[in-house]
């Protein structure tokens, strides 16, 4: 059984399901399309657009392009300072 969480079952992109049917080919395959259980007003959460940024975030934090402060003066001072 595949479980596939989604904002919304519609934007489920019926090319995947046949890519999950071609890979799990000559085995039994239940694919159950649940709702996100969140809190209600945080559906933009899960939009493509916003997974995409948190995705973009995730590869910075592992390639270690981020800045650090010790202080709130210094992260101000680096948003005041040019590049």
């Amino acid at each position: 059984m595949l479980t596939i969480y989604r904002a919304k079952a519609d934007e489920l992109d019926e090319s995947l399901i046949e890519a999950l049917k071609t890979l799990f080919a000559g085995r039994e395959l239940d694919i159950i399309v649940r709702p996100v259980e969140g809190k209600s007003g945080q559906e933009w959460f899960w939009s493509p657009e916003w997974q995409a940024a948190e995705r973009e975030v995730e590869d910075d934090l592992a390639s270690g392009r981020f800045e650090t402060f010790d202080t709130i003066e210094e992260f101000i001072l680096s948003l005041e300072s040019p590049s």
